[in-house]
């Protein structure tokens, strides 16, 4: 596929970077639910990739967000729509669901510090869902709240635009994801290959064991978290102590690309943190 030329071109069916952003949705209607403390839900509504002035056009009211990325070195601009960011900045701050309704003005500056948290409590939810296609980790450099969207890319440039549906009570809205088109692009390459017939392997479990061998495992050490009212939140700052809810008896749980592997406890061996197995967890 050329993404010099716009070719509005959406995923396939069934195929990975759809998956991705289907389970997205279903990870960000938890996030966000939990962030709130109240119902939200979060459906996958498109993807495609289009010039980025389309994208711009006919716009409604939303606020942006502008993050560098590593280790792509790109950006990423995230637009959130006034009707629905109003509303889970409102119940952040305390307003009961239903009672809130979106003011014709920016946000005020205690508001663009709850934005900040959302922004980063969506982006960290997407970085997940994509670091299977991407074949990798991404993570945010810097994350600029109401830039200019004009000047994130050039007019011509082919960007990828993920779109999803936000409903909280009767406030609903839309947020969006836009990336280079290039970044998805051997995602995109390798759902096509997807579809065609692939011959069959004959070779053996041995084979095929010694084939895995160099793959790489994503191996994350997990203690239980905590909860605090935003609020307290905002207010901390270097050198407070967070209280998690994990006992001290409790062993660490191990998972390997996901799935739970191991328990055991976090020790320290020199300079570093270290994970000491305890057994197999199941």
């Amino acid at each position: 596929m050329d993404f010099r030329k716009p070719s509005g071109r959406e995923e396939p069916a069934g195929d990975g970077l759809r998956s991705a952003h289907e389970a997205l949705a279903r990870d960000l209607s938890i996030s966000l639910s939990a962030f709130l403390r109240s119902s939200i839900t979060v459906v996958y509504t498109s993807g495609r990739d289009t010039l980025f002035s389309d994208f711009l056009k006919n716009q409604a009211p939303s606020c942006f967000g502008l993050a560098l990325l590593r280790p792509q070195h790109c950006r990423l601009l995230l637009q959130v729509e006034d009707s629905i960011l109003f509303p889970i900045v409102g119940i952040a701050l305390g307003a009961k669901p239903g009672s809130f309704t979106s003011p014709e003005r920016k946000p005020t500056e205690i508001e663009l510090q709850v934005v900040n948290l959302l922004f980063r409590l969506l982006l960290s939810d997407a970085y997940r869902a994509w670091a299977v296609p991407l074949k990798t980790q991404l993570e945010t450099v810097t994350l600029e709240v109401e830039p200019r969207p004009a000047r994130t890319f050039a007019a011509t440039d082919q960007v990828f635009v993920s779109r999803f549906s936000l409903s909280i009570g009767e406030h609903t809205g839309q947020f969006s994801l836009v990336v280079p088109a290039t970044l998805f692009g051997s995602a995109l390459a390798q759902d096509d290959a997807v579809s065609q017939p692939q011959p069959e392997s004959a070779g053996s479990p041995d084979t095929t064991t010694e084939l895995m061998l160099p793959a790489n495992v994503a191996l994350d050490v997990w203690l239980d978290g905590s909860h605090m009212r935003l609020g307290d939140l905002l207010q901390l700052s270097e050198g407070q102590i967070v209280k998690l809810d994990h006992p001290v008896e409790r062993k660490a749980v191990c998972t390997l690309n996901g799935t739970t592997g191991f328990t055991g406890q976090i020790v320290s061996t020199g300079a570093h943190r270290a994970f000491m197995l305890d057994d197999l967890a199941g």
